[in-house]
């Protein structure tokens, strides 16, 4: 990380992690890999064998992408800038 990133993901890591996940994670990942996966499966549901499933699957499916990946992908992305950061931190305490 340069200066100006440190600086950048230290405002950011005093925020907290709840905040950088809901916001990095679930809403500007999550949203839109949820809705394009609702596409597909809106798409795929229009084949002629296939079975069109209720609401309520619809629902869950759309909960999961958005939520699961979303959140599991801020959790990945908050891990990695605080090792990025810690590296970087380190690397000037030692010089």
């Amino acid at each position: 990380m340069n200066q100006n990133e440190t600086q950048t993901w230290e405002r950011v890591r005093a925020a907290g992690q709840g905040k950088f996940v809901w916001r990095e994670g679930i809403l500007r990942r999550g949203l839109p890999f949820g809705l394009i996966m609702v596409a597909f499966h809106l798409l795929e549901s229009k084949l002629p064998e296939a079975v069109t499933p209720d609401w309520s699957t619809w629902l869950i499916r759309t909960t999961y992408y958005v939520v699961g990946f979303g959140g599991l992908f801020g959790v990945h992305l908050w891990h990695e800038n605080e090792r990025k950061f810690t590296r970087s931190t380190d690397d000037v305490s030692q010089t």
